[in-house]
């Protein structure tokens, strides 16, 4: 944590001498996200294939939207907002990135979507919720049927509830605290249990009710997954979509279950496959796009927790996070304001009725429109 911190305070990371090579484009940070899983990337080997390990003396990153203020790369110009989706954006207030790393944000798009919410359910957040509900699950969860998820006040898991109870199914939510529990009650969950409750598989077995466990996206893992576990129905799925229990030990991952849960999953039949989102890319560009146009219309909402201070808060915000700090999608606001444009179209949004929105967003933001975005 100390070490985090001056590291992001000392970095020079862009020297104002250095202009742009032709490929290169400078940017002013606006957002930078801070997601469970870039605690992996600490450690020496991050357990999957799709990141790296940070490197030592080299910047901290994750994905991030910024504004162009020197551009000498064909198609970018200064002004224009840019994202990179992803772990490549350093954590510095002014930033020079490869262009073939990010996205230009179509102008239009702020009018009808927030600009964060690229970083969030617009984007890997969305993502993981939807294929995790509708590609990885042989039946996806349905009318009659009975959805736990864990870490369900995060970023993944409010967008996963909402998504669900769309489809007709109950949605009982684990979180950490009451008042993310009545939030997410404000969101349309049926239930919400605290995991912190000395009576926590009373007030499970009291949030279902009678009723036996179709589907779990389990975010969390460990003693609490094998709780949820204990009360699923023979050929239930878990959705296992993230163990973050375990991310600060050296398990494997996933991490191997309890002999006794091990042999509940075995008898029940319950599927319990490792989900990777990118298993899925051929669903990308049509699941954001569908995504997209419920946030335009106020159909998915998107609660996020905004941490101040620019860069240089990001350690800060990084730990709140990983502590449960947060309520939905955490991110870090740059150190400069948004320009004038995206304030105007952010204006404008607000004053435009939610069905226009998601009109014109079905219309206008397409999937073809989005490929960029998730490429």
């Amino acid at each position: 944590h100390g070490p985090a911190h001056r590291f992001v305070r000392e970095q020079d990371v862009v020297k104002r001498h250095r202009l742009p090579v032709p490929h290169q484009l400078r940017c002013t940070t606006l957002l930078l996200s801070v997601d469970p899983f870039l605690r992996c990337r600490f450690n020496a080997d991050p357990g999957v294939a799709y990141t790296s390990a940070y490197e030592i003396d080299a910047p901290i990153a994750s994905a991030g939207v910024g504004v162009v203020t020197e551009s000498k790369f064909e198609g970018f110009e200064p002004g224009d907002l840019v994202l990179e989706p992803f772990d490549a954006w350093p954590w510095a207030d002014e930033v020079v990135l490869d262009a073939s790393r990010v996205a230009r944000v179509p102008r239009a798009l702020p009018l009808l979507l927030p600009p964060s919410s690229l970083l969030g359910v617009v984007g890997q957040v969305g993502l993981t919720a939807y294929c995790g509900l509708h590609h990885h699950c042989a039946a996806p969860p349905a009318d009659g049927d009975v959805l736990v998820v864990s870490g369900a006040a995060g970023a993944v898991g409010s967008a996963v509830g909402q998504l669900a109870r769309r489809s007709g199914a109950a949605v009982v939510g684990i979180c950490g605290s009451d008042a993310k529990a009545d939030a997410l009650l404000d969101l349309g969950f049926s239930s919400v249990v605290n995991y912190r409750s000395e009576a926590l598989a009373a007030d499970l077995d009291a949030a279902l009710d009678g009723r036996e466990v179709t589907h779990y996206f389990d975010n969390v893992g460990g003693d609490l997954s094998d709780l949820v576990i204990s009360r699923m129905r023979a050929e239930g799925t878990v959705i296992l979509c993230g163990q973050i229990a375990s991310y600060d030990s050296d398990a494997p991952y996933p991490p191997p279950l309890p002999a006794a849960t091990a042999d509940l999953v075995r008898e029940r039949r319950i599927s319990r496959e490792r989900y990777l989102v990118l298993d899925h890319k051929a669903h990308f560009a049509a699941a954001l796009a569908e995504v997209a146009a419920l946030v335009a219309g106020g159909e998915l909402r998107t609660p996020e927790t905004r941490y101040e201070g620019g860069a240089g808060g990001a350690a800060d915000a990084f730990v709140s996070m990983m502590g449960g700090g947060n309520l939905g999608k955490a991110l870090v606001e740059g150190a400069a304001p948004p320009p004038a444009w995206v304030r105007a179209a952010e204006a404008a949004r607000s004053a435009l009725p939610p069905r226009w929105r998601e009109r014109l967003c079905r219309k206008y933001v397409t999937a073809e429109a989005l490929a960029a975005f998730v490429s």
